[in-house]
């Protein structure tokens, strides 16, 4: 699979994961950055990201991860999954859940990436990574400040990714800052900005249409 170059984006995908809470009032303070002009993704195989060991997953996709579709899901394309995010940055931080696979129509390559929300202490973490668009986006809810979240994206330097031989796998090391938000003022608290690497894996492709 390529990863081609392209704009990242501060505003959510709608087909990307959303954390979910209730809305938390903020005091005013200055916006966050905005998207990088630049590539959103970069691949360079011949450049280690992480130590082979590093960010493994605690185990491979089951049948408890496949997406289930509904009324205002279409999971047709979907498979499931799993992730891990590994953080370095602003600290130390490890979660791991499930993850939905977007398959292209052919079902011979994954083109999307949903990393369903993890959580590490208070904190659920959820991420969204495109090889089509391309784009990267992380999340993380503050979930004993009721709800509190904080979106971040690209902005200064591309996300690397490497891709396993059959495509279904890979690793991405990441340092994004906090999306600016033209309705709202950047969450009081939240770090400027999240580090590290994150794994992923999916199983079978669903069944073709």
């Amino acid at each position: 699979m390529v990863v081609a170059a392209g704009c990242g984006t501060a505003s959510a995908p709608s087909n990307g994961p959303t954390s979910s809470g209730a809305a938390s009032s903020v005091s005013p303070s200055s916006p966050g950055p905005s998207a990088s002009s630049g590539p959103a993704l970069t691949s360079d195989p011949f450049v280690s990201l992480a130590p082979e060991a590093a960010c493994a997953l605690s185990r491979q996709p089951g049948p408890g991860d496949v997406p289930e579709g509904g009324d205002e899901t279409d999971a047709s394309d979907m498979g499931g999954g799993r992730w891990r995010v590994c953080l370095e940055v602003p600290f130390t931080a490890t979660a791991e859940t499930s993850a939905w696979c977007r398959w292209n129509q052919g079902r011979t390559a994954v083109t999307e990436i949903s990393g369903l929300p993890a959580s590490s202490g208070t904190v659920d973490y959820d991420a969204w990574l495109s090889f089509a668009a391309p784009a990267f986006e992380f999340h993380a809810t503050d979930t004993a400040h009721g709800g509190l979240i904080a979106n971040y994206t690209t902005d200064a330097d591309p996300v690397r990714v490497q891709l396993d031989g059959d495509g279904r796998g890979g690793i991405a090391r990441f340092d994004v800052g906090q999306a600016a938000d033209p309705e709202s003022s950047r969450p009081t608290g939240a770090p400027a900005r999240y580090g590290g690497v994150l794994r992923w894996r999916c199983g079978d492709a669903p069944a073709a249409a």
